[in-house]
């Protein structure tokens, strides 16, 4: 499991506490509900973790952000036992069972009042571990699930986003055929208005990426995003940006469309009124779909009275205004490159994306982190343990056609003699 997948998976445990309308209360009641229901790592192991873990995840994240703040720096105690010797974990699951009530710190107090634990040895992580292990921590039933009619309080508190099947276009490859595109779009739960949407010719990540990056630029950040369980919104990339522009990523569930209703009916209104134009207009590319598309949208969805709202989706979100937060250009740019590690070579360089890349001979046999837009990949950002350490640009010879001429160019290398027949 990298450091990257360890980030996210913090991220998603605390993302829940990150909304800035919580009070203290409701805070305190989500650390403790997260903290009594068993986690699944990345790995596949599942786990529970103390409220105390969660907290210092949470405080880091708020200080630091999501790579320094959630990825892993090395522990200070590494190399030391931590192990608990036998007969206190025997007492601790003794004064558990007496009293299955007895919190974690009650019983860390009982083992250091009567000397069994020296002050501060015992934490209530270590604890917990030991009681899961015994299996003597309360299961948490499970829920019955249930829907209810829900419209967030203000724009930008909640965007949802799908997909749907649009018109059949000529492939740019071969004229001979059709190919029928797909619409992407991101709407905003309170006002139904539409940050951005956009046909593709298919529904990949990277397009889903594009229309967000254009809906941030034009609405600003949005609290939360509510999305299915598709491939391309449950893609790691996505959870990445969303946890470094701070949105709160989550997922309806399995074959329960009823969450996403509001843009469904969304797609409804564009199936029953700009559909229906197409086949007499004279659209034969992409970029004329997407043209035709958005004027119909500026002037015909954003702005016509919606039923429930009593107000055109544009008139409600603008409404608002004043509670809008936009990034900068640099904060988004840096959310939306892509990462992956590598291991830098003897001779300074590392691949990607079929190019050659030289860093500093200190990075060496490093393993490190690249941020990268696959678009722009002549610089790349190199980052050591979460820190950024360096720029790094395109080596246009590779290494060892490199060597190889600046071996030949040598001048201690003495010349071959040409023996002449005449």
């Amino acid at each position: 499991m990298t450091q990257n997948d360890k980030a996210l998976f913090r991220y998603r445990l605390i993302a829940p506490l990150l909304d800035p309308d919580l009070k203290r209360g409701e805070k305190n009641t989500l650390f403790a509900a997260i903290a009594a229901k068993t986690q699944q790592l990345p790995s596949g192991r599942e786990i529970k973790l103390s409220r105390h873990t969660i907290r210092s995840w949470y405080k880091r994240y708020r200080k630091f952000g999501f790579d320094a703040g959630l990825k892993n720096k090395g522990r200070g105690d590494r190399g030391k036992s931590r192990v608990i010797p036998e007969e206190i974990v025997q007492k601790a699951c003794d004064l558990k069972i007496e009293v299955p009530q007895r919190t974690l710190r009650t019983i860390i107090n009982i083992l250091e009042k009567e000397k069994v634990v020296e002050m501060g040895k015992l934490t209530k992580s270590t604890l917990h571990r030991i009681f899961q292990q015994k299996h003597l921590t309360e299961k948490i039933p499970k829920e019955k699930g249930y829907w209810q009619r829900y419209q967030a309080e203000f724009p930008n508190d909640l965007w949802q986003s799908d997909q749907m099947y649009g018109a059949y276009l000529p492939d740019p490859n071969d004229p001979t055929k059709r190919i029928k595109t797909q619409l992407l779009a991101w709407l905003d739960d309170c006002s139904r208005v539409i940050p951005h949407a956009q046909f593709f010719f298919e529904a990949k990540l990277p397009n889903l990426e594009h229309c967000l990056r254009k809906a941030i630029q034009k609405m600003g950040l949005p609290k939360k995003i509510y999305v299915d369980n598709g491939q391309i919104y449950s893609s790691k990339h996505l959870a990445v940006i969303c946890a470094h522009l701070g949105i709160r990523l989550m997922f309806a569930r399995p074959y329960c469309p009823e969450g996403k209703g509001k843009i469904e009916r969304f797609f409804g209104y564009v199936r029953s009124s700009f559909m229906p134009e197409l086949p007499v207009s004279n659209i034969l590319t992409l970029e004329q779909l997407n043209e035709a598309f958005w004027a119909w949208l500026d002037l015909e969805y954003q702005h016509r009275e919606h039923s429930e709202l009593k107000a055109a989706p544009l008139q409600a979100f603008m409404a608002h205004k004043e509670k809008m937060r936009y990034p900068t250009e640099e904060e988004l740019k840096d959310a939306f490159l892509y990462r992956e590690t590598r291991k830098i070579h003897k001779d300074c360089t590392f691949q990607l994306l079929g190019n050659y890349y030289e860093v500093m001979p200190a990075l060496v046999r490093q393993e490190v982190e690249i941020h990268y837009d696959p678009d722009a990949a002549e610089t790349v950002k190199v980052y050591l343990a979460g820190d950024f350490f360096q720029q790094s640009g395109i080596l246009r010879m590779p290494p060892q056609r490199r060597a190889k001429e600046e071996t030949a160019g040598n001048s201690n290398v003495a010349p071959a003699l040409i023996i002449s027949k005449d």
